[in-house]
């Protein structure tokens, strides 16, 4: 499936009810299969908004996204309010999405927060034109990535943008 068609379902599906929602899962995911990730973070010091696309495969998945991250043009003096730049692809590993299915338990559980960093999450798993699962999460914790058994957003997106420092082995 391009990309331009997942973005548009997910920004379609996004404005959609949530009355029947069922949890997101990258491990249950078939092949074929597309789990779109809606990524916004705001805090003290940034401002940054993101779709990721992971599309499953026989053995793993892929990685790619869109960063839709607001900055400032040096050369024009003006703020680029949605760039829509598109990042690189990353391989990820059954490990991997196994960490990333661990992140949105951790999301279910609602902890409460007192972080001044806001994280919204939508989350919809696409099978052919059809939402198979979707959902909604909202973390002011901070504390998404101080567990290795889970993978935080920002991890996924250091993948895949240009520059981005690479994990370390």
């Amino acid at each position: 499936m391009p990309m331009r068609s997942i973005l548009f379902i997910l920004a379609a599906l996004v404005g959609t009810a949530w009355s029947q929602s069922s949890p997101v899962s990258a491990l249950e995911m078939k092949p074929g299969d597309h789990l779109l990730i809606r990524y916004e973070s705001k805090g003290c010091f940034h401002q940054t908004k993101h779709d990721l696309v992971i599309t499953r495969m026989q053995s793993g998945a892929e990685l790619t996204g869109i960063d839709h991250s607001p900055f400032y043009d040096e050369k024009t003096k003006l703020v680029v309010d949605d760039p829509r730049t598109p990042l690189m692809k990353a391989k990820l590993t059954e490990a991997e999405l196994a960490s990333l299915d661990k992140s949105f338990e951790y999301l279910r559980q609602k902890t409460e927060g007192g972080c001044t960093t806001i994280d919204k999450i939508v989350a919809i798993v696409q099978r052919g034109e059809v939402a198979v699962a979707r959902e909604k999460f909202t973390d002011e914790t901070c504390r998404l990535d101080e567990s290795d058994q889970r993978l935080a957003f920002w991890q996924l997106l250091r993948k895949i943008t240009p520059g981005a420092p690479k994990p370390k082995p």
